[in-house]
């Protein structure tokens, strides 16, 4: 779809999303997917219609691990086989329901939307700690009527937190300042340590009233758009910033995935975290202040989106700022990812499939 590729793996849903009784519509990169769990925990990815006239699957009928449709009852299995046509003995070859790859990981459903030949499993990203018992997580969801591109964009520049996120993420940290920044395979990772600071609105009850901090931001972002950011805080000058651990008892920790879903929607999944020797009711105060920044981000997001669709002859940046460094140079990964992925398929031998 666009300058996304294909043959990754994408950010579906949450595992706890996806029960062994219903199934769940969703669309990633323009592919429609019914989702379900059958017996062994498994995730079985359909495409969500059914081979004969078109009717979503996902109005279907669960019977054990198989799915019914739901129009006129023919069953398939969890590989897409038909099993049943009623009425009819004769199953045809071409009875079969297009199956995606799909694995259950450490609370993300992950579904590889490309040719299923060239899946790799350990492709997908080993995100700590979601799935780690000594962390508490709460997570989330959010839908966007914008661009996947336009999120990377918003989380690759943090000089936006002092503006758009005065009341909750802001504080008194200039976040405008520039990190220190160094590339990965496929994306970036971007370090912040302010010294000294008040700390931020939805930190502050864990420290005194009129308390300094430090603090340090740990940041990673990685095509197509899976992102980890750890913040460790401590009394300000209680040490160096080598001194600090990442995993301090006052740090927390958020994985997040941005997904597209069309041309111009999307899929946010995120999670915050704190280590289990931090109260509940901390956590659950962290949540209400990171599910209201979002909420913040995703209303600038889709006015900027709504404006660019109005105005689809205007470029998106007339101006370029310094801070737009990473944003461009992560536009850039994505198209030569799917540009390689079109290359590889235009000088493919007609009829020859990869090995």
């Amino acid at each position: 779809m666009g300058d996304f590729p294909e043959n990754c793996w994408y950010v579906a849903a949450w595992s706890n999303e996806i029960d062994d009784i219903s199934v769940l519509d969703r669309t990633i990169l323009g592919h429609r997917l019914a989702l379900f769990r059958i017996s062994t925990g498994e995730i079985v990815a359909f495409r969500n219609r059914c081979p004969h006239r078109s009717v979503p699957l996902s109005c279907g009928i669960r019977e054990n691990d198989n799915l019914r449709c739901g129009y006129h009852g023919m069953l398939f299995d969890p590989q897409g086989q038909c099993l049943e046509i009623p009425g009819q003995d004769l199953i045809p070859p071409t009875a079969r329901a297009t199956t995606y790859p799909a694995i259950d990981r450490a609370g993300w459903v992950w579904v590889w939307p490309g040719d299923p030949k060239l899946m790799d499993e350990t492709l997908i990203p080993d995100i700590n700690p979601l799935g780690d018992p000594s962390f508490q997580m709460r997570t989330g969801y959010l839908h966007y009527a914008a661009d996947a591109r336009l999120i990377h964009d918003n989380l690759l520049d943090f000089s936006h937190l002092q503006f758009v996120h005065r009341n909750t993420f802001g504080g008194g940290a200039d976040w405008s300042c520039k990190p220190d920044m160094s590339r990965r395979d496929k994306g970036f990772r971007f370090e912040r340590w302010f010294p000294d600071i008040p700390p931020p609105p939805i930190f502050r009850s864990a420290f005194p009233e009129n308390a300094r901090m430090d603090l340090l931001n740990i940041y990673e972002f990685d095509a197509p758009g899976i992102l980890t950011v750890r913040t460790a805080m401590q009394p300000a000058g209680e040490a160096p910033r080598k001194a600090i651990a990442i995993d301090d008892a006052l740090g927390n920790f958020s994985a997040q995935a941005v997904t597209p879903e069309t041309a111009n929607t999307a899929h946010y999944f995120f999670s915050i975290g704190l280590p289990r020797s931090e109260p509940e009711a901390s956590l659950e105060q962290l949540l209400g202040g990171t599910l209201a920044a979002f909420k913040e981000d995703r209303t600038i997001i889709e006015a900027q989106q709504e404006l660019l669709l109005k105005e689809p002859d205007e470029p998106i940046a007339r101006t370029a700022l310094e801070a737009d460094a990473a944003i461009n140079q992560m536009r850039g990964i994505l198209r030569q990812m799917a540009r390689s992925e079109r290359n590889a398929q235009s000088n493919r031998p007609s009829g020859a499939t990869p090995n």
